[in-house]
């Protein structure tokens, strides 16, 4: 394998994607090691081991999440509606058209007993979700309902991943993001 000079965020990154495919038990060190094109030692120069590098997986999903998504509820210069609109179509550009489905909602459903820091990190990412679903949903409901109405908005969300990747058909996302808009109605 030729030596090549990448970043550990390259590696994340390169990691990241093999492991929305493939999963986190069916992805090993090896497999992760061609696909970022480095020998399987130059992990250890950044990770002490796999469950480490995929709390670095999750920690930059969340960063990605916060930095690039989340910033459109606090935006105010968008109406209500922008706001879940451009948050909502970021998360679909995420879930739908990265290979794999949803990193979080697989690492609860596949990995989270692996370890609770898998799981403590998902529970983190999706009160992210809800506390920006939340914000937004504020423009028009009182609190307590908007933060219900979050939670209900992130599991149609999931399902609707769930059953788009089933059905090779994104219209179940998308009915899921279009039923999320329409309560700024």
């Amino acid at each position: 394998m030729p030596i090549v000079k990448t970043s550990k965020e390259e590696v994340i990154i390169k990691a990241s994607k093999v492991i929305r495919q493939r999963g986190y038990a069916n992805t090993s060190m090896d497999d992760l090691a061609k696909a970022c094109d480095i020998q399987k030692s130059h992990f250890y120069y950044y990770f002490k081991n796999k469950e480490d590098l995929m709390l670095a997986i999750l920690d930059s999903a969340i960063q990605y999440f916060k930095e690039r998504i989340a910033k459109y509820a606090y935006d105010d210069s968008l109406l209500p509606q922008e706001k879940i609109e451009k948050v909502l179509k970021r998360m679909a550009n995420v879930f739908m058209y990265g290979d794999g489905g949803c990193l979080m909602g697989n690492t609860i459903l596949e990995a989270a007993n692996v370890n609770v820091e898998f799981m403590d990190m998902t529970r983190q990412f999706f009160d992210e979700f809800s506390t920006v679903l939340t914000k937004i949903y504020m423009a028009k409901y009182a609190e307590t309902y908007a933060q219900m109405l979050s939670l209900q908005v992130i599991q149609d969300i999931e399902g609707g991943i769930m059953l788009s990747r089933l059905y090779q058909d994104e219209k179940y996302m998308m009915h899921a993001l279009q039923r999320a808009v329409k309560h700024l109605d």
